[in-house]
């Protein structure tokens, strides 16, 4: 029980006023609609109709003595997201994730076939960071000759290696063409919870974060639910990521 329902719950004994009869005076003629506004609000702080005034007038409530029970509230908020995001942050493995050309179609199959946009990272124990950006973009070099190998390929476009697919799709981007989603603008490398590091498909480094940065998701639809990537590689045993 929160301090926000604890201090109401005090007031409305003291007065002897029932909670259906709470939720009458703060205007609602629907009761069930109004302890739901009610509870949400001391128990989650979500404001709705302006209940809280609403609360503090009819029930005379101090002002300084309502404001030190959600003051209790939210700092319990704030703690238990600071231990979720340090949880978060033990659980880390780095990983690595293809910036799509385009928005993957159809949806699920990115969401189904997780390996399309990402790929693995080498083992990089005892290297310098130099020496992790030298590896991963090979990892990556592979992982998109791989693809183009496969049934997202380009079609006639004849690839040998690396250099032809990067020249390819470059004069495809130079003339609007479209080709598959899986071949990448480059790549995001996820080194730690606090660090990204984002390359272009020549492997240069066009963008470094030193805070968190939230990976894509593509999602699937199910039965009007939508489930996002990660949650069904999981399913399947990918391990990169947030385990």
């Amino acid at each position: 029980m929160s301090e926000l329902t604890k201090l109401v719950s005090h007031y409305l004994k003291e007065h002897g006023i029932s909670r259906n009869k709470l939720a009458h005076l703060c205007g609602y003629k629907n009761i069930s609609k109004g302890l739901r506004v009610i509870d949400s609000y001391l128990n989650d702080l979500n404001e709705k109709n302006n209940i809280s005034t609403k609360i503090i007038n009819n029930l005379n409530i101090p002002v300084d003595e309502f404001n030190a029970a959600k003051k209790s509230v939210k700092d319990r908020y704030e703690q238990q997201a600071e231990n979720l995001k340090e949880n978060t942050r033990q659980k880390f493995k780095a990983f690595a994730q293809v910036i799509c050309s385009s928005r993957p179609s159809p949806v699920f199959v990115a969401a189904m076939i997780p390996k399309l946009w990402h790929f693995p990272i080498p083992d990089l124990k005892n290297c310098n960071i130099e020496q992790e950006k030298q590896l991963l973009f090979e990892a990556y070099q592979k992982h998109q000759l791989d693809l183009s190998k496969g049934p997202h390929n380009l079609g006639s476009h004849k690839i040998n290696n690396y250099d032809d697919l990067v020249q390819t799709l470059d004069r495809m981007d130079a003339k609007n063409k479209h080709y598959p989603w899986v071949f990448g603008k480059g790549f995001r490398y996820f080194r730690n919870y606090d660090e990204t590091i984002v390359f272009n498909r020549y492997g240069e480094v066009v963008e470094q974060h030193k805070s968190h940065v939230e990976p894509n998701r593509a999602v699937v639809s199910v039965s009007g639910k939508e489930i996002p990537t990660d949650s069904i590689s999981k399913s399947k045993g990918n391990k990169n990521g947030y385990s």
